[in-house]
Formats: C-alpha cells, sequence, structure tokens
C-alpha cells in the first residue's frame, strides 16, 4: 500500500474528502487509514458508505453541510461527472469552496514524485498493453506493478522505491491529473466514445493528450493520432499500415521492423495475441521493454510467448467438436468489437448491450466474417433493423442464456469449424453491472453446454 504521510504537510491539518467509494474510492481511504491522514467520505449510495469502517481519523460528511473549510482536498471516483453532462454537485461545491480536485493517481504522483511511472490510454487495447507490459518487464526481472483502471487501484499497490509502476489511464482518470506525467507515456489509438463525459471529440481528445511526456509512444494509424504526432515528432510512433523510417512497423505477414535500431521481431506466433491490434500492442510493449530498458528483442519475444492474454478479451473460453467459444465482453464499442471479428471468420456472433453512439459502423467492414447475429439487451431491436439494412441474418435472442443456447444449436449444424463469439459493441450496464459480469455469464453457460 503506499504510503501518504508525505501528504500531512500539503493538509495543513485538513482532510482528504474522498468521494465515490468504489474500488480507487476505498483504496485511497485505506491508504489514508494506514497513514493516519484525516479523512472525510461520501457516496450518493448509502450502501457504499455502510461498507466502510469508520473510526477517530475517519468520517462521514454530507457535502451539503458547512464543513468545506475543513477540507484541504477532493479526491473524486472517476466515474463521478466533473463537467459533463453536467458537474456533480459536490464538484460544483468544492470549486465554490476553492478547493482543489484530482484523482488518486495524482495524489500518487504527489507522493511519490520520482516513481518509475509508464502511462497508457487509448480508446481500446489498453488495459492488453498494460497486462503485457507487467508480464514481460517481470518476466524479463524487472520489478513492475500494473494499476489504475485495470486491476489493483494505484494506492493499494506495494509502495517500493524500485519498482516501475504501469498504470492503464482512463480518460476520466486524466481529466483529474492536473500535474502527473508518467516518465514513459503512450497512446495506442483514439475514437469516438463517452463523448458525453467530455462535451464532444475536441474534449475527449483533450483528455487523452494529457499523459503526453517527454518519452511518448503513439500509434499513429488512425488520423487522430497522426496529427498528434506530427506536434510531438520526437515521439516513437508505431505503426501496422506504413513503413516509417524513425519507428516501427509491423508489416501485413506479422514482422516487427524497428526502423530506429535496425531490427526485426517476429509476432505473427503469438498464441494469445492474434489479430493485427494485439500485433499492435505486442510492438508498443516491444519498444518500451526495448528502447527504455535495454531488453534483447528475441527475450522480450520469449516472455510475450508465456504472456497468458486477458480475461474477457478474445478469451478462449471452450471448443466443443467444430465449434470455439470466445468470450470478447469488453468490446463495449463497435471499434473494439471490429478487432476480434476481422480476426476470426465464420463467426456466430453475439451483439447488443446499452448502445453507444456510433452503434454497428465500426463492424460493417467484416461483415462478410460474420455467419448469423444474435441480438441482447436494449439495442436489441435497432441492431436488429441495421443488420436487416445491411442484410446480415440476425435473431432477437434478448438475453445471454437465449443466445448461447441459439448459436450453439444452429453451429451444431455447420460442418466447418466455426466460432461463437460474444463482442457485444455495448455497454453491459442494461443486463450486467460489468462487462466483467457479462463476461462471466457468457463462461458460465458455455461451461454447461453439452460437449
Amino acid at each position: 500500500m503506499i504510503d501518504l504521510s508525505a501528504y500531512k504537510k500539503e493538509l495543513n491539518g485538513k482532510a482528504i474528502y474522498v468521494v465515490g467509494l468504489a474500488r480507487s474510492g476505498i483504496a485511497t481511504i485505506e491508504a489514508c487509514r494506514n497513514s493516519e491522514l484525516r479523512t472525510f467520505i461520501w457516496d450518493d449510495s448509502k450502501d457504499q458508505v455502510a461498507k466502510v469502517k469508520l473510526d477517530r481519523n475517519i468520517s462521514i460528511m454530507d457535502p451539503d453541510n458547512d464543513n468545506w473549510d475543513a477540507v484541504g482536498i477532493v479526491i473524486l471516483a472517476p466515474g463521478i461527472p466533473l463537467t459533463h453532462p453536467e458537474p456533480h454537485r459536490i464538484v460544483e461545491l468544492a470549486r465554490a469552496n476553492n478547493i482543489e480536485i484530482i484523482c488518486d493517481i495524482e495524489l500518487f504522483h504527489r507522493v511519490k514524485p520520482y516513481a518509475k511511472t509508464i502511462g497508457i490510454t487509448g480508446t481500446n487495447g489498453k488495459s492488453t498493453t498494460t497486462a503485457l507490459t507487467n508480464h514481460v518487464l517481470n518476466d524479463l526481472g524487472i520489478k513492475s506493478y500494473m494499476g489504475g483502471n485495470i486491476g489493483n487501484a494505484i494506492l493499494s499497490l506495494p509502495d517500493e522505491n524500485d519498482a516501475t509502476y504501469i498504470i492503464e489511464m482512463s480518460s476520466y482518470q486524466l481529466d483529474l491529473c492536473p500535474s502527473f506525467k508518467p516518465d514513459i507515456s503512450v497512446i495506442l489509438n483514439i475514437s469516438p466514445d463517452h463523448l458525453d463525459r467530455h462535451g464532444g471529440m475536441v474534449g475527449y481528445i483533450k483528455a487523452k493528450e494529457k499523459i503526453i511526456s517527454n518519452n511518448l509512444i503513439i500509434g499513429i494509424d488512425n488520423l487522430i493520432c497522426q496529427e498528434i504526432y506530427e506536434e510531438h515528432n520526437s515521439a516513437i510512433p508505431v505503426s501496422y499500415s506504413k513503413d516509417i523510417d524513425n519507428g516501427i512497423y509491423i508489416d501485413k505477414k506479422g514482422v516487427l521492423h524497428d526502423n530506429v535500431k535496425k531490427c526485426k521481431l517476429i509476432l505473427y506466433n503469438l498464441e494469445r495475441l492474434k489479430g493485427q491490434h494485439n500485433q499492435q500492442n505486442a510492438a508498443i510493449c516491444y519498444v518500451i521493454a526495448s528502447h527504455f530498458y535495454s531488453q534483447d528483442g528475441n527475450n522480450i519475444h520469449a516472455s510475450m510467448q508465456s504472456f497468458e492474454g486477458l480475461e474477457h478479451r478474445q478469451q478462449l473460453v471452450k471448443k466443443i467438436d467444430n465449434i470455439t467459444f470466445i468470450n470478447d465482453s469488453k468490446a463495449t464499442n463497435a471499434e473494439a468489437a471490429s478487432k476480434a471479428i476481422k480476426t476470426y471468420n465464420d463467426i456466430y456472433l453475439i451483439l447488443g448491450g446499452l448502445e453507444k453512439e456510433d452503434g454497428l459502423n465500426d463492424i460493417e467492414p467484416y461483415l462478410d466474417h460474420i455467419k448469423h447475429c444474435f441480438l441482447i439487451g436494449d439495442a436489441t431491436n435497432s441492431f436488429a433493423k441495421w443488420l436487416d439494412d445491411q442484410e446480415v441474418e440476425n435473431t432477437k435472442s434478448e438475453t445471454m442464456e437465449n443466445a448461447i443456447s441459439q448459436s450453439y444449436n444452429m453451429a451444431k449444424n455447420d460442418n466447418e469449424d466455426v466460432v461463437i463469439l460474444l463482442s457485444p459493441a455495448c455497454a453491459s450496464f442494461d443486463q450486467y453491472p460489468s462487462f466483467e459480469k457479462r463476461g462471466d455469464d457468457f463462461i458460465h453457460l458455455v461451461e454447461e453446454l453439452d460437449g
């Protein structure tokens, strides 16, 4: 757990106000408790508040009372609106009282300003890249821990001066980090997502750009990232669409060409990192390990081979005869889903949930990979209409249980090798509390099938 004692002087006798008591909020409270920092807490859910053990240093503060004079700083959960669609009332009250609002990652930076950090962001692929990089560095004998928007909250990680902290960062978290700049920053890609929380695409891009530090690695295969690179051309560019003299290029055969170090690395045989997008993720990991940690490319490749993959991201669940079941529940928008769809052929696809603004447009180029779609959740009727217009066969399954039963019965009559793929292209919150729970339900139902 990160020691916050050094922040006592900054507080000058005032309290840290932890707002939002999910994973990062609870970790912040425990770090404050461990460091004996005076702490106020709040969550709009009384059930969440009730889960916190109170003591002489930890107490509940109703934001509508007059105790703001005792607050030194607000640690806001990233899920709470800072600016759009409208600021949460606590945000407005904190601003009215001239109190700074940050997140736990910014607090980590303030108490450990000299910690070695790698920050990874992007619309898609950041969890895989973070987990892969953490695996590879540790496998190569470089002590590292990962946290932030993946796995453990940053303040719950071990406090070690010789460790590297690999931090997956969402746009929400970046908006709450006014001074943190990682030693190595990564932008994988940027496409429309969470636009309601940033007031549109311009605000979303600005949030992502906040990660940029002196050592930037950036994927340049979409126009937005290409434009960012042109403004920061000292960065290391990574591409799978064009050979670049001063960067990293992955060719169509899956061979990485490091045009800086003048060497090559085979990526196409990485069993747990299938698809062009995963080759880009692996290339980013290679750059971090090779360029910044001076590791040999062959050793990096060997470490990548032992990576087990990420749960709910093109996760192999089971194979029954000619049918392979893949859980890609983490694909919460169409662009993310398109990465899996173009990786496989002859797909029985389970789609649906809480629809995002761009619908299914990003999967359109890969519709020939799909044999039949099974639609679940709130998006069922909307997706059915779009698929009908595209002349793609579909079934309104409504629930995951129906979708798996129907797709399995159809696939059993197929003489070819086929894939039943859950890649919803939607948020999960209509039927599940998280994409993890959605993926777990898929896995559970698949495991119950005969075969």
